[in-house]
């Protein structure tokens, strides 16, 4: 290495292409003569900025001579029109011709001035490859002093921002067609119209020769295309395609949310031969699929095809993402609210025509919490027709009924605050009608209530009549009844016959007659149940005693089974005595009914100290599970064939369970067919 070479190592120290261009230049290279009479500002300022990593390049002297580091000298360009390397050591104008107007006055500010200049985005055209290229810069102008403060030169730092200014603009102008493309669409509802449309406006933007949307079928097995947009002369597709048709696992991995695209079909190494052989029948060279969700599920794919190789920039796929995109959502909102349109239609239609009175309320609250008041909000016509209330949406029940009685407004009121939903049956002094009502909670925290109801007012007449026409024709049965049964004892103690088989003859009337008034009085309980007027006469008594009793006279009737009980001490119920014998003479019936001949039927009694629970074990087929939670309702018999034979009509354990219930107690039963039953039921013990 020479001496100068080795003198030029030791004031320009950088590494690096230029560094070493620089440290080449031989003496008559420069106006500036040999490096070692350099100034020392002027070599300061190039090692500093040979060692960024920054563009940078300096102007120095009357000449404004140009040096530049190795990350301006890539912005250069490269090839024979590249200004490099003529550009180094040169003077600035011959070299910038093209932008020398546009950038001296800002040169000659800062060498004449002292002050730094900073611009940034500004297009300055540049040839550059051999051609005039549109290029935007961000850059800073500093001066380089003398010893004496003078400017000699400028250190320029600068970056090319035409990517970021290009894409800028790129971005406005996708915003500007995105906005455009919604305004377009929102003037359309019909889904099919705006799928179409959206299609047009995106032929504008995208440079496909067929572009369109697929649904998936079948959880991904078929990709159905409804209409598609293509150029003239390029084939149209409709169908279902098999999506394996393009590519192994293509629905996985659209599935996961990826762009599947292929540039170059006939070189792409991921395909297949057969399928290469799918995509070139449809003269597809190159594809794009974007995976377009709605509510975190796969809707459809925006398929883009190609009759060329293309390649798609990441910039381009973000556009062709966010444009279809967007037309799909505006299609799928267009589908949503037709669906609701027709919804709403079908519910309009099925609101004015149902029978069903139908109303939804709001409450307002005391500061206890308790519902005072409500208000109408929406009524459909069978309510006006039902209550004969008329134009109540939007007024409060208080405004429109001031003497409503309070039960209605605490019932519905509990609806709204509990989130319970109640079905009853009340009558409403205020419209003088009964109903049948439903109400639900509409949501949480609403304070809303749908109410559904039926006027029940003709059929509660009709039951009153009934139960009115049980009660009288049980009475007025009874007492032809009575008087018979006392007339055949008088008979059968005065009729003398030689023929043993009269007393038995008077004997199964009676019984036959006590069957008669037995159902009679079923009749009439069911009556009185229904009517509300079932009394209760409470008296306190020992029920061990009248267990006892009613097992006496069990054994002294039946002679078809076997009966025990073992009493226990007395234990005291407050209760009507007349009726919790019916249960207990019913119980015993039902257990000689339904079990073999010559069975055992055994009774206990026991208390925990606060109730007292009697029992009935019997040895019969026992009852099916499915039957035992209906047995103790009216009219209700389990079906059987071993229980043909066995007469009733269903009303004893009903009329049983109304009678316990109204004594608050509870009543029960535990079977298993083949092992027979055990009927029980529980009464307070007396305090």
């Amino acid at each position: 290495m020479s001496n100068d070479a080795n003198h030029h190592r030791q004031l320009i120290y950088a590494k690096g292409e230029m560094s070493d261009l620089i440290r080449s230049l031989d003496d008559q290279a420069t106006p500036l003569g040999p490096m070692s009479t350099w100034p020392a500002e002027l070599l300061n300022a190039l090692n500093l900025m040979l060692d960024s990593g920054f563009p940078m390049f300096i102007w120095w002297g009357p000449e404004l001579l140009q040096f530049y580091n190795d990350a301006y000298r890539v912005i250069l360009g490269s090839g024979s029109n590249s200004k490099h390397p003529d550009l180094l050591g040169g003077p600035g104008e011959d070299h910038w011709q093209e932008i020398w107007p546009n950038i001296w006055p800002l040169i000659n500010k800062v060498l004449t001035t002292g002050e730094s200049v900073y611009l940034e985005d500004q297009l300055l055209p540049i040839y550059r490859d051999g051609k005039l290229d549109e290029v935007y810069w961000t850059f800073s102008y500093n001066p380089i002093r003398n010893a004496n403060g003078k400017p000699e030169g400028i250190l320029v730092v600068c970056t090319e921002t035409t990517r970021l200014n290009r894409s800028q603009r790129e971005n406005a102008e996708q915003r500007e067609f995105l906005l455009n493309m919604s305004d377009q669409l929102r003037l359309f509802s019909d889904p099919e119209a705006m799928e179409t449309r959206a299609l047009d406006i995106i032929a504008g933007h995208l440079n496909a020769d067929r572009f369109g949307f697929a649904k998936t079928l079948i959880k991904g097995e078929f990709f159905l295309i409804e209409r598609d947009h293509h150029r003239n002369g390029v084939k149209p597709l409709k169908g279902a395609f098999p999506a394996k048709q393009f590519g192994t696992d293509i629905f996985e991995t659209l599935l996961s949310g990826q762009i599947v695209m292929y540039e170059d079909v006939r070189n792409e190494a991921r395909l297949s031969e057969q399928h290469r052989r799918s995509f070139t029948e449809l003269r597809i060279e190159a594809i794009i699929n974007i995976p377009l969700f709605k509510n975190g599920k796969l809707s459809a794919v925006f398929f883009a095809h190609y009759e060329q190789p293309h390649h798609f920039t990441i910039e381009e796929q973000v556009r062709i993402k966010q444009v279809a995109g967007l037309a799909w959502d505006a299609v799928l909102t267009a589908r949503a609210e037709q669906e609701l349109r027709l919804s709403e239609l079908r519910y309009r239609t099925l609101f004015e025509s149902i029978d069903e009175a139908f109303m939804v309320i709001e409450f307002s609250f005391a500061d206890d919490g308790t519902a005072e008041n409500y208000r109408f909000l929406v009524t459909n016509p069978a309510f006006e027709k039902q209550t004969g209330l008329k134009d109540v949406v939007g007024k409060t029940i208080l405004e429109i009924m001031p003497d409503i009685e309070p039960t209605w407004i605490r019932t519905y009121g509990k609806v709204a605050t509990t989130g319970e939903a109640l079905r009853f049956e009340e009558y409403n002094e205020g419209t003088g009608g009964w109903y049948d009502v439903y109400a639900v909670a509409v949501g949480k925290d609403t304070n809303q209530v749908v109410v559904v109801f039926h006027d029940i007012t003709q059929r509660k007449m009709e039951e009153q009549r009934k139960n009115d026409f049980l009660s009288m024709t049980s009475h007025e049965l009874k007492t032809p009844l009575t008087a018979v049964t006392g007339y055949l004892h008088i008979l059968k103690k005065r009729v003398t016959s030689d023929d043993p088989k009269v007393p038995d003859m008077f004997e199964r009337t009676i019984k036959q007659i006590g069957r008669m008034t037995g159902i009679i009085n079923g009749f009439l309980n069911i009556a009185q149940l229904e009517a509300g007027q079932l009394r209760i006469d409470r008296t306190d008594f020992d029920i061990v005693e009248l267990v006892k009793q009613a097992v006496q006279e069990a054994v002294a009737t039946v002679s078809s089974h076997h009966f025990s009980f073992e009493p226990t001490g007395p234990i005291y119920v407050s209760a009507d005595l007349e009726k919790i014998d019916q249960v207990i003479e019913n119980l015993i019936s039902n257990a000689v009914k339904y079990s073999p001949t010559d069975s055992r039927i055994k009774l206990t009694c026991w208390s925990d100290g606060s109730t007292v629970k009697i029992s009935v074990i019997d040895e019969g087929q026992g009852i099916d599970k499915a039957d035992q939670d209906l047995i103790f309702g009216r009219f209700y018999r389990a079906v059987d064939d071993q229980l043909t034979s066995a007469s009733g009509f269903g009303i004893g354990l009903y009329i049983c369970k109304e009678i316990i219930d109204c004594h608050g107690g509870q009543i029960g039963v535990d079977s298993e067919p083949g092992k027979g039953s055990t009927f029980w039921f529980t009464l307070p013990v007396a305090g």
